[in-house]
């Protein structure tokens, strides 16, 4: 529904029960230069566990709505009016605009909410912790990290996976009990359409008007990743009097590259009594590998049963399985290699065909060097053992992106001609 002003107007927060799970939904209304960005209907849902239910004030139940109604209006300047929100979040919200402010060297970025009243909305946080779980590198060496806390994991459906990609949903739950059982832990899903009903494309094309190209990654990374999420699970952090949450981080703190998923946003995100934490910010991607191998051995050394560990990574994963052919997949087994771990292990079923067809994709197309000439640095470490391994001995020696830029340059050069 359009808005008479150029506003987002919270109308009202219904929950019901259906099946196993509590569904919220938010009625809206928005102006038309908001939704040209929303697919289909003004729709926007959160769903927890049913065993959760408790009383939730309306004010953590609001949290979800302006979280992630502002990874859009942020960029367009427009207000969110709602009728109450916790006073926690209300007022981290000035500092969550600084945050984006200085992580983008831009103050295009405008946050604006107004509430008929702010509510404390606290409570008495117990020893129970959680941890945002994907499967992925950063979030399972987030889980070495963090172990001996016991966290909750939380893996957000609707975020990494599509709400329609049941197989992949179905072989991740299937993975989680086989991990937590192993590992004496919980797990729980948190549902959203809070990625899926924004078109994409388009805010991609308005996050590189408002930052330009040398900080635009997507819109999703890097300006709706944590923000949404952490605020989509702000109903279960309450239900569960989370104390403290984790989140792995995706870059190293001295990384010239990040996104929306670092410690200037993370630390100024607040509501009700929790906290919230980046894990591992002092490790690349090969150290977190590195990490959860040398957890598995020592496990192993004591004789006990080492966890089922398996690297979720793929881009373009069937069924919630690694496709070994992305640059994602390729990136991680060489990680997992050249520290003497096994892929098949860690989820990667590799043959022969994959080591060349890895060489021919780091020969022929565009990598980004950031990532791989680390690795290769790393394999050279050990020169003279891997240059006995007839399946990777050749990253000692390509030339990353050799052929890629010379056709470049060559196409150049016709089209001054």
């Amino acid at each position: 529904m359009e808005s008479r002003s150029d506003e987002i107007i919270l109308k009202s927060v219904c929950v019901e029960k259906e099946k196993d799970w509590w569904k919220v939904r938010y009625d809206y209304q928005a102006p038309d230069r908001f939704n040209k960005y929303i697919k289909g209907e003004n729709y926007l849902f959160v769903e927890f566990p049913a065993s959760d239910k408790e009383f939730i004030p309306e004010g953590i139940l609001t949290v979800p709505f302006v979280g992630i109604m502002l990874t859009a209006a942020m960029l367009m300047g427009i207000k969110i009016k709602v009728r109450e929100l916790d006073e926690t979040f209300a007022k981290s919200l000035k500092n969550i605009e600084d945050a984006f402010q200085r992580m983008y060297h831009t103050e295009k970025i405008k946050i604006e909410v107004s509430s008929r009243k702010t509510t404390p909305c606290n409570y008495t946080a117990g020893e129970k912790n959680s941890l945002f779980f994907t499967g992925g590198v950063d979030a399972t060496s987030a889980l070495v990290s963090t172990f001996s806390k016991k966290p909750l994991l939380i893996n957000i459906w609707g975020g990494d996976l599509r709400l329609t990609d049941q197989d992949s949903h179905a072989e991740l739950e299937q993975y989680l009990k086989r991990l937590t059982q192993a590992m004496g832990l919980e797990f729980c899903f948190v549902k959203t359409n809070a990625r899926e009903m924004f078109d994409e494309n388009a805010l991609g094309e308005l996050c590189f008007k408002t930052l330009g190209r040398k900080y635009n990654h997507d819109w999703w990374s890097s300006i709706a990743h944590i923000l949404s999420m952490l605020t989509t699970a702000a109903p279960l952090m309450y239900s569960r009097k989370i104390k403290e949450h984790y989140i792995g981080s995706s870059y190293e703190v001295t990384s010239d590259t990040f996104d929306s998923n670092n410690e200037q946003l993370v630390n100024v995100i607040k509501y009700s009594s929790g906290s919230f934490h980046i894990v591992d910010k002092e490790l690349d991607r090969n150290e977190k590998v590195k990490r959860i191998i040398q957890y598995e051995k020592a496990i192993s050394d004591t004789g006990d049963k080492v966890p089922p560990i398996e690297l979720k990574v793929c881009w373009n994963r069937q069924a919630g399985k690694n496709c070994c052919s992305c640059e994602k997949c390729y990136r991680t087994i060489m990680n997992i290699i050249v520290n003497h771990g096994n892929p098949v292990d860690l989820g990667f079923p590799v043959d022969r065909k994959v080591f060349e067809n890895m060489k021919e994709y780091l020969s022929t197309k565009k990598a980004n060097k950031a990532f791989w000439i680390p690795i290769q640095k790393e394999f050279l470490k050990e020169e003279a053992y891997w240059r006995r391994n007839e399946d990777v001995s050749w990253i000692l020696d390509v030339k990353i992106n050799s052929s890629y830029v010379y056709l470049r340059r060559l196409k150049e050069i016709i089209r001054r001609r």
